[in-house]
């Protein structure tokens, strides 16, 4: 041999002892080996396990019918001589007379070319019965033209039986495109070879075992974005710390360990324009050619991009067609280091470039972006002008967020000279439900207003602007004496002139009608501001109004329509690039219908996504409604400690945030059905005694709150055995809906007379009434949450069309309750007024039920317990301890 060989090249690194098994990834490795791919690519930056895994691969295939080659490359083997030698002798293990072929090859006066090399060893290989797979580990390293096209050459004459894989930190100068195109190619890339939050969990519970909980780890995966180097560095860190927390939340690239990791494998083996190019950009959160060429003055950044994808340098396109990138979190953090340790040397180069980005974000309308760089630029009289013209538009896309986050980054002196960026601050304060600070910049925009010569147009819209911000905090605040006073202004104190303001005023107003119980005058207000919303195409009043107009709908019972306006306005939130976060609201609405007409899957569907999507939009009402919804999607499939959870948070927030009186009211209702299904009655009846109920005696006075109480007291009261006195209240509540038209309100009142009336009659002709008005519009929660205490009175209204269904799901829920092996609560009944001696008319006398529902019963009971008569069954039973 013409120079040393280091045999450790070729050891085929063994999987480390704490290793996570990546099945998917194994599986898409060995979709690689068939014949006619000759290629399998695993292409990604430095400490992204690409190495581990192909061992942790090889390991897998153990003593089949494949041979496996390794050879880690070094940049010693750019040398076209050594490179074709160390590959030769890789292959020793399954060609035996490789070296001596080597030997005789290379001791020839005169070398033949590489290709021709290549030729003779596609040639040995094709003579192999085996398959055959050859690893080159660190293919990166190999910078010579030479030897790369003779790969290509390689790669397109591999024998079917043999595979190539290459690991690397950047793409090969292959054509890979056509690789591709033919399908002679597998390949593996950073995005796959990411973490998942399970492969996450599972290598720290190796290494450090119940140390971290889920939030924890969903922490350490946004982190480190599942980059394998990052994760294992972090995980060493943690044992040292007493709140890992708070560790992980500091976890950056300006950290020792990472900074020295990404600068001495990502950053330093860059070319001085690559490293510019990066330093420059690096304050960017996502960025493109032509912003690139803004911020850096040149025209060169589509040729570095492309280079940077090729290295793999840590870039990750944001799109498809690539137009849009970023930088992982952690190498952005070392670049913005890189940053801080240019504008030492160059003062005032950082706001040159955020002037500069501002500039480019204005030009393209990319107007958030452009407000964000305009203020790190110092830049704030432009910033404002942007807030002030734009701020509706963000409202419509949901951007509340960083119109807050703006807000508190202008400099205050700014605000007291313009009346616009005073209201505009108001208006996203206030839909946030920050009323203290919107009304110091109301207060403010009023006094400038006052010293300013403004033209009486002028005058008028920002007053009217004013009018309705004060409209919408009357309600947000669950200010109840404010919001009545909004239904006595004149209809046009905000001009149809001023139309988003009007809207907002007119959706105000009709809250208050609401509050006040006139559904029909609520309904005219939030068609208006529903009509207003539509014609500005304005995103936010389109959902907010959708939500409650389609409530109203709602309490007149009519769920079909109200579901159908929830659902348009949705499907037009859709259509949107991205879904705002108040679309929350209207998803938790329509789910409630769906819990109602028990649809429960796209129920619970929908409420999850309401959850997630609350959290980008910081209303509290909105948050607080759907944890009700979605405690009452758990007791709709009686998981009664979930939604006992649930309501506990919903509770705790009303506590901190002020929310709308009908939302608590709501939430104790909610409460009270809760406890008793629970059976925690003495809870309710603790309840019932801190409640004040003689106003229920003044029926004009019932509002939509005061009416959702007195179903709760009515609700505690019959299961004490107080029935006279729960339908003194339920006769006023059946009043009160009667007048205004409210069905679902009279549905619920109605439901409840049925279970607190002792005389039979009366109970069925009641329920008969409420079963007529609720299954044809689809109610049936409604009917199902009373349960066992509705079940002797439904029982007897079967002849109804959608009764049976409704019993169908009691008797489930009840066998779900007792145990399938056990006997339901109804046939427990029966069977103790067996042993009392009472014939099957008697005992459906005392349960308010027919002799024929009762012999159905009890031929299911002789079925479950295996008998034949009555006396063997009360036998058994006794035996048995069920009576």
């Amino acid at each position: 041999m013409i120079f040393p060989i280091l045999e450790t090249k070729f050891f085929i690194p063994k999987p480390v002892h704490d290793c996570v098994f990546r099945a998917d990834l194994i599986k898409k490795l060995d979709s690689g080996l068939v014949p006619g791919i000759p290629l399998i690519l695993l292409s990604a930056p430095a400490g992204y396990g690409k190495s581990t895994l192909l061992s942790e691969w090889i390991e897998s295939h153990g003593k089949e019918d494949i041979s496996f080659s390794w050879l880690s490359l070094e940049e010693t083997e750019n040398d076209p001589i050594r490179f074709l030698i160390y590959v030769g002798i890789s292959l020793k293990h399954c060609m035996p007379g490789i070296t001596a072929w080597i030997n005789d090859l290379f001791a020839a006066p005169t070398l033949p070319d590489p290709e021709e090399i290549i030729t003779l060893l596609i040639n040995q290989l094709n003579s192999l019965e085996k398959h055959l797979v050859l690893v080159l580990d660190d293919f990166h390293v190999i910078q010579q033209p030479i030897l790369q096209s003779a790969l290509e050459f390689f790669v397109d004459h591999l024998p079917p039986h043999i595979h190539l894989v290459l690991s690397t930190r950047s793409d090969p100068p292959l054509k890979l495109h056509r690789l591709r195109a033919r399908g002679r190619i597998t390949e593996l890339r950073m995005q796959d070879l990411r973490f998942t939050f399970e492969e996450i969990k599972k290598l720290v519970n190796l290494g450090l075992p119940g140390l971290l909980n889920r939030g924890e780890i969903l922490l350490l995966e946004e982190k480190t974005e599942g980059w394998a180097a990052g994760i294992r560095m972090a995980l060493l860190s943690i044992p040292r710390q007493e709140n890992p927390k708070w560790l992980l939340s500091q976890l950056s690239g300006q950290q020792r360990f990472i900074m020295d990791f990404l600068s001495e494998e990502a950053l330093s083996h860059q070319n001085e324009t690559i490293q510019n190019f990066l330093i420059d950009i690096a304050f960017l959160e996502r960025f493109c050619v032509p912003l690139c060429d803004a911020v850096r003055g040149a025209e060169d950044s589509q040729m570095i991009l492309m280079e940077l994808e090729k290295l793999n340098c840590f870039l990750i396109p944001l799109d498809e067609n690539r137009i849009w990138y970023r930088f992982h979190h952690l190498f952005a953090d070392l670049l913005r280091v890189r940053l801080k340790q240019r504008e030492k040397n160059q003062p005032g180069f950082i706001k040159s470039i955020h002037e500069r980005a501002g500039h480019w974000f204005d030009e393209n309308q990319y107007f958030e972006e452009a407000v964000q760089q305009y203020i790190l630029a110092e830049n704030f009289e432009r910033a404002a002008e942007i807030v002030e013209e734009r701020s509706i538009e963000l409202f419509a896309l949901g951007r509340l967020h960083p119109l807050l986050v703006w807000i508190r980054l202008l400099p205050d002196e700014l605000a007291g000279q313009r009346p616009k960026l005073n209201i505009y601050q108001a208006w996203a304060l206030a839909f946030a439900s920050n009323i203290d600070e919107a009304e110091h910049h109301l207060y403010q925009a009023e006094v400038i207003i006052a010293d300013m010569s403004l033209t009486e147009p002028d005058q008028i819209r920002l007053l009217a602007e004013i009018r309705a911000i004060r409209s919408l905090i009357a309600i947000l605040s669950g200010d109840i004496s404010a919001a009545i006073a909004l239904t006595g202004l004149p209809e046009e104190i905000v001009p149809k002139s001023s139309q988003f303001a009007r809207g907002v005023h007119r959706w105000a107003v009709g809250y208050g009608l609401r509050i006040l119980g006139d559904i029909e005058g609520a309904i005219r207000c939030f068609t208006e501001a529903l009509e207003i919303g539509y014609e500005l195409d304005n995103l936010f009043s389109i959902v907010t109004t959708s939500v409650d107009l389609g409530e109203m709908i709602r309490q007149k019972g009519d769920l079909q329509k109200s579901e159908e306006i929830f659902r348009f306005g949705l499907e037009r939130a859709l259509q949107s690039s991205s879904l705002p976060g108040y679309v929350g609201r209207l998803e938790s609405f329509l789910a409630n219908i769906l819990v109602e007409k028990r649809e429960l899957d796209e129920a619970g569907a929908l409420i999850e996504h309401a959850i997630e999507h609350n959290k980008q939009w910081e209303n509290p009402n909105h948050t607080v409604y759907a944890w009700l919804i979605n405690a009452r999607y758990y007791f709709a499939l009686q998981k009664y400690n979930h939604a006992h959870e649930v309501l506990e948070n919903a509770l705790y927030w009303t506590e901190k945030f002020p929310v709308v009186s009908s939302l608590k009211a709501s939430l104790e209702l909610m409460m009270v059905t809760l406890w008793l299904a629970m059976g925690e009655n003495k809870k309710a009846t603790n309840w019932l005694a801190k409640q004040n109920i003689q106003w229920i005696n003044q029926i004009d006075r019932i509002n939509e709150s005061d009416e959702l109480i007195a179903l709760a007291v009515a609700k505690v009261m019959i299961v004490n055995e107080q029935g006279h006195a729960a339908l003194e209240i339920l006769e006023r509540l059946e009043k009160a809906a009667r007048q205004r038209n409210r069905l679902t309100a009279l549905i619920q009142t109605l439901i409840l007379k049925a279970c607190a009336f002792s005389e039979r009659t009366r109970a069925v002709s009641t329920l008969q009434e409420a079963l007529g008005l609720g299954l044809v519009r689809g109610f049936q929660q409604v009917f199902i949450e009373q349960g066992e205490r509705l079940l002797p009175t439904l029982e007897n209204c079967q002849e109804i069309r959608g009764v049976s269904d409704l019993l169908a799901v009691i008797y489930q829920r009840q066998a779900e309750t007792y145990g399938e092996t056990l006997l339901t609560r109804r046939e427990l009944d029966i069977l103790s007024w067996m042993a009392t001696g009472l014939s099957n008319t008697e005992i459906g006398y005392k349960l308010f039920i027919s002799a024929g529902t009762v012999k159905a019963h009890s031929a299911s009971i002789y079925r479950k317990l295996d008998v034949a008569n009555r006396t063997e069954a009360i036998s058994k039973a006794k035996d048995l301890r069920l009576i």
